[in-house]
């Protein structure tokens, strides 16, 4: 029995509950009836009482170290919170940009004497800020633990507990020399600023993450198609990373003994200069089991190593259980433990036909190897992304197979081709002529297969995640009932079977309807499809949730669909606008429709549609357009001189015989007014609430002419108070049922759906 992962197992379950589930004032008390068990095994024999035992001590000794934790650690912060708060602290990294300046992590000195690790946001004038220099200022000082009025775990999961903002102020002590704690930090800004040289693009995004796990250079695009292909693994710093690291260094000529031992600080440096992330400090501390145990004449136990690993990681900070970095890389672990040993064992019979052909042999047993590798990094892993990201790729183990092979070799060259630019700059430049094509080449793979439809599924679609759960069902019912493990075709067909029906349901029961109209939940924006016999538009592409072009590209590609008939652009503020070039690049668009107003975003996006080859239609007067088996009215704007680009925009109406949806953009009551006169607008059954439900839109008089019955607001986490409470009482007054995307998701409205 390995007691060393039974009590690991339980050490970490109580800091999961200690987390997730229980206030921080009953850990003590928990901690006190995990006695009563470890009590009670005292009176027991064999392994059972050794079980028991260990899962007792070690769900008490969780407790009790998230509870000592807490008090070192996290209440110094929490003692400091409050607005114009006198601090100091030393910078601990490199400045990261943010949308409105820069961000540092500062090591802050407690009035009690203690420190704690904060976030701060300072304006961008700060950017020549580096480690080891202090910062004094006064500034609101929060919790770390909630973003956009949202619980979060991923600051306290990197030791950071209180965030700072509004810095007045500032005074900067600038160093004299860096602390020689923050050397790892200065060495990793070097070597990216040799990257920057060196690279440009993609390739600089992709090799800059590879090495570094800095992300800011991946364009979004990328990233995405990474995701939908199933390979954004490969840029997140992570245990792959370190197994190819480890196996570069033993492939060096030398003592195998020797080059085990040098491996060891070479890894932890490689640890330090990515920043100790979890997930690769839970790697280095395995691949240093893995390494050390045949130096002392041990067998090495994965089970055992991983659970030491995790065990090490929660001792220095308990809240590492509650980051997606962590989890994923821990269940992606188990998974190939789970995995490989039996596949290793299948393929001894399934290969042994050809085992006299050497080359042959090691290519299908490299190939099933790599499959098996894939499959069982995905098996634990994909539900947890489908909770947290939710969406999972259906091409992963494809693209993995086609990229993991050219890895190890990139990984190695853009490591030696780093080394050379500090060392002979010529050669640096040499070797990243093959970095920059093996790069272009996973990227290259990563677009295609990602721009598949359905390569990649969102679970939230009820059809998919009853699907997926299915699936998982079958997995287990083909581990353990017998007839499937005799045929495991069948598994793999119902399988299969039972996705192409989900896909089916699911476009069947979306475009059920003459017309169906989806407002997408994409935060304080605001972006609508509709469809209507095998046409289909959008209107606006914009929001501050992840990108709005993915997520409506997502769902495009989620109903078979890889293009628009046209996207119609309301006015051109970022939050209906901040999508289109995402959007532009995954789907193909035939007619960009837009107000003629003088705006500098209208350049950027006309330049976008002529790369593109999308046609750009100015509206500057009323048009009429069959829509399907429906209608689309664009009504040009009331004002095209106006100066406010609210109220210089179009809008929309989506009729099907008596029923109608009206979009108005983001004007003002007075442009509403001026519009109801101009249109003669009456009897809207649907009302897309004006600018995302303001004070200033929305009035009585487009309420009392239109009398809808259903009114939808797309909105998310904002600092403008939308919507606000006027325009929902307005709404109430005229019994209008309102909607919500952030709080009922993506809105339907079906146009002549029968009952």
């Amino acid at each position: 029995m390995r007691k060393l992962a039974w009590f690991s197992a339980f050490f970490a379950a109580a800091t999961l509950l200690a987390i997730y589930l229980l206030p921080s004032r009953w850990w003590m008390v928990a901690a006190v009836l995990a006695l009563v068990p470890m009590f009670a095994s005292l009176h027991w024999s064999g392994k059972l009482r050794t079980r028991v035992l260990l899962a007792s001590v070690g769900l008490v000794l969780g407790f009790v170290w998230c509870h000592c934790y807490q008090t070192v650690f996290v209440q110094p912060a929490e003692a400091a919170f409050g607005e114009g708060v006198a601090f100091s602290g030393i910078v601990q990294d490199t400045p990261t940009e943010t949308e409105y300046g820069i961000s540092v992590t500062l090591s802050v000195d407690s009035a009690e004497g203690a420190n704690f690790l904060a976030k701060v946001y300072l304006d961008a004038d700060y950017q020549s800020l580096s480690p080891g220099d202090r910062v004094t200022a006064t500034g609101t000082v929060k919790t770390a633990d909630v973003v956009r009025n949202e619980k979060v775990y991923y600051n306290a999961a990197k030791g950071i507990y209180a965030i700072i903002s509004s810095v007045k102020e500032i005074g900067v002590t600038y160093k004299s020399s860096t602390p020689l704690y923050l050397l790892p930090a200065v060495w990793a800004s070097a070597i990216q600023e040799k990257i920057q040289s060196l690279f440009s693009g993609d390739a600089l995004g992709l090799l800059e993450a590879l090495l570094t796990g800095d992300q800011d250079l991946l364009s979004d695009s990328l990233y995405t198609a990474l995701r939908r292909a199933g390979v954004a693994h490969i840029v997140s710093v992570s245990g792959l990373h370190v197994m190819l690291f480890a196996q570069i260094l033993l492939k060096v000529p030398g003592s195998q003994r020797v080059k085990r031992l040098l491996a060891l600080p070479v890894l932890v440096l490689f640890a330090l200069l990515t920043g100790c992330r979890p997930a690769i400090v839970r790697a280095v501390l395995m691949e240093t089991l893995f390494l050390l145990a045949p130096v002392f004449g041990r067998e090495n136990d994965a089970p055992t190593s991983l659970s030491f690993a995790l065990l090490i990681l929660l001792l220095q900070n308990p809240y590492a259980v509650a980051g997606v970095g962590l989890q994923l890389s821990f269940l992606s672990v188990l998974g190939i433990e789970l995995v490989q040993p039996r596949l290793h064992q299948a393929m001894e019979n399934w290969l042994e036909p050809i085992r006299r052909k050497r080359k042959l042999f090691r290519f299908c047993y490299g190939v099933i190897d790599l499959f098996g590798t894939s499959c069982g990094a995905l098996l634990l892993s994909t539900p947890l992304c489908a909770c947290y990201f939710g969406s999972v790729s259906l091409v992963g183990v494809l693209t993995n197979l086609l990229v993991l092979p050219v890895l190890g070799t990139l990984f190695g060259l853009a490591l030696l081709c780093v080394l050379c630019s500090f060392l002979w700059w010529p050669a640096a430049e040499l070797l990243a002529i093959p970095c920059k094509y093996i790069s272009l080449y996973i990227v290259g793979v990563s677009r295609t297969i990602g721009s598949f439809n359905f390569a990649a599924l969102s679970t939230d679609v009820t059809a998919y995640a009853i699907w997926l759960v299915f699936l998982y069902v079958l997995i287990l019912l083909a581990v353990w009932w017998e007839p499937m493990r005799k045929y495991p075709a069948l598994p793999c067909s119902v399988g299969v079977i039972s996705l192409i029906c989900a896909i089916v349901i699911h476009i069947q029961t979306t475009l059920n309807a003459p017309v169906t109209i989806a407002a997408l939940d994409v935060g304080q924006g605001q972006c609508i499809v509709a469809f209507s016999e095998g046409a289909a538009i959008a209107i606006d592409c914009g929001g501050n949730e992840d990108n709005p072009g993915d997520t409506l590209a997502d769902y495009l590609q989620g109903l078979n669909r890889s293009s628009l008939d046209a996207l119609i652009l309301t006015h051109y503020d970022s939050d209906h606008t901040n999508g289109v070039e995402e959007l532009l690049s995954r789907i193909t668009i035939k007619t960009l429709c837009l107000p003629a107003s003088e705006e500098t975003n209208q350049q950027s996006i006309c330049a976008l549609a002529e790369a593109y080859q999308c046609e750009v239609v100015f509206v500057t007067e009323d048009r009429l357009e069959s829509f399907g088996c429906g209608t689309l009215t664009l009504f040009a704007p009331v004002d095209q001189e106006d100066t406010d680009s609210n109220n210089a925009g179009l809008s929309l109406l989506l009729s099907y015989d008596t029923l109608d949806f009206l979009v108005t953009g983001d004007m003002d009551i007075a442009t509403e007014t001026a519009l109801l006169e101009r249109e003669q607008l009456s009897d809207v059954e649907y009302l897309m609430v004006g600018h995302h439900g303001s004070k200033y839109a929305t009035g009585e008089a487009l309420l009392s002419a239109l009398t809808p019955e259903v009114a939808i607001i797309s909105v998310g986490y904002n600092t403008y108070g939308h919507p606000t409470e006027e325009t929902l009482a307005r709404l109430a007054a005229w019994d209008c049922t309102v909607y919500r995307t952030d709080e009922d998701g993506t809105v339907f409205v079906k146009l002549g759906e029968s009952e």
